[in-house]
């Protein structure tokens, strides 16, 4: 089979390496690959979550980077399929046993950078930084080591706003399906802080997320008091 490239598509994925590349001398890490031994250990997490797009047009690929908190040098790029028809599938929940299984260190993660090179090699960057003055664009998970935790897939729409879903029961079907049952039997549903939610330090100075509804609530009640 002959492949080929037009220079439009080669032009898109260098000027993708060249900004990811040149992003403030980031150091850009590569996930460790899950094993049963190793996670035995107790000292990673395991974490279900994916990043898809429901729109009309069918993209080649999506990319989006996650940054520790804590280590807000050290990157992981992630690399997923997109595109609406396998959203209408369900392709892309199978993505979360399949391909989406993320195997880190404990901590607080977040979404730093989202970029989307569709079949007719336009490539999109969605608004970043991912997180500015403690609060999250896109929206942050965390981590805990020993864990296995279900956050859901974020699905982004053709006016490039976002929906979070989840659904745990498929995700213990594709891990029973891709031989990795050991951890159906332990996953448990987790927080996705979305977008507005903000992290900050308590008494002892470890980081803590508050979500986005909760301080919506708090100044609904504000704004109550005030008018009482």
């Amino acid at each position: 089979m002959k492949l080929s490239f037009s220079p439009t598509k080669i032009f898109s994925y260098l000027l993708i390496s060249l900004i990811l590349s040149s992003c403030g001398g980031y150091k850009y890490q590569k996930m460790e690959s899950y094993t049963q031994e190793s996670f035995a250990q107790g000292k990673k997490g395991v974490v279900f979550f994916d990043i898809a797009e429901g729109s009309l047009s069918k993209n080649a690929s999506l990319s989006y980077i996650l940054v520790k908190l804590e280590e807000k040098d050290i990157r992981y790029r992630v690399n997923v399929n997109s595109g609406f028809s396998d959203f209408f599938s369900l392709k892309a929940f199978k993505r979360n046993a399949a391909q989406s299984l993320l195997y880190l260190d404990p901590g607080i993660y977040y979404i730093d950078y989202i970029s989307l090179l569709d079949t007719y090699n336009a490539t999109r960057w969605l608004p970043s930084p991912g997180y500015k003055d403690n609060y999250f664009l896109y929206g942050a998970f965390e981590i805990k080591s020993g864990q296995v935790v279900n956050i859901g897939q974020l699905v982004i729409n053709g006016e490039l706003k976002f929906n979070h879903t989840s659904d745990i029961d498929l995700v213990k079907k594709q891990l029973i399906e891709n031989k990795k049952g050991e951890l159906a039997g332990k996953i448990i549903d987790g927080n996705f802080y979305q977008r507005g939610s903000v992290v900050f330090r308590d008494k002892d100075k470890h980081y803590k997320l508050l979500s986005s509804t909760v301080i919506q609530e708090y100044h609904k009640k504000l704004v109550q008091h005030a008018i009482v």
